[in-house]
């Protein structure tokens, strides 16, 4: 009976210091004034993400492997001064942005690989799968729902990779269809 007790304490203190050292690892302008309003830092991946993640949006809207959706020629053009990324001309399309009218003054913006939106999610938050978004609150608002991924689905090039913070569960759906989405840069 002892042992078990031990056990059974060992993985709580476990389980409550990987949720702590999940919290640590995320900064805002509150807890670092180096961090751009509206923004999270990332100390582990040096990724710097969007804080709130409100619409829906499509990944394309031809259904192909272009990433021609909403997601990115409105919501990314929109963080990006007008700019967005067109990987069938491999260019950066309206290139006439300037820092200041880019979202926290930075202009590369884009969505996340799927390895990089799975990181921030958070199973061992209380309500995680119940209701409340397995994400650090630090996120900002944050749905129950999937979370678009700029990773293309590789048995089928019409479907890309999202995170679920209902659960925290991975799966892909047919790029048209809508999907919520955050973005994120490299470093600070």
């Amino acid at each position: 009976m002892r042992r078990t007790s031990l056990t059974v304490i060992a993985v709580c203190v476990g389980l409550l210091w990987l949720g702590e050292a999940h919290a640590a690892r995320f900064q805002d302008h509150d807890t670092n004034s180096a961090v751009p309003v509206g923004t999270v830092y990332d100390i582990t991946t040096n990724l710097l993400w969007e804080k709130k993640g409100v619409s829906t949006y499509n990944w394309s809207t031809s259904g192909s492997r272009v990433q021609d959706g909403t997601a990115f020629t409105s919501f990314l053009a929109s963080l990006n001064g007008g700019n967005y990324y067109d990987p069938s001309v491999e260019l950066v399309v309206n290139s006439n942005a300037t820092t200041t009218s880019c979202f926290a003054n930075r202009c590369d913006w884009r969505l996340p690989e799927i390895n990089e939106l799975k990181g921030i999610r958070d199973v061992f938050l209380d309500g995680c799968g119940h209701g409340d978004p397995c994400i650090d609150p630090i996120f900002g608002p944050t749905f129950s729902e999937p979370y678009w991924s700029a990773t293309t689905f590789a048995g089928d090039l019409r479907r890309a990779w999202f995170v679920n913070f209902n659960g925290g569960g991975v799966s892909f759906d047919f790029k048209t269809n809508n999907a919520h989405v955050r973005a994120v840069r490299s470093g600070l």
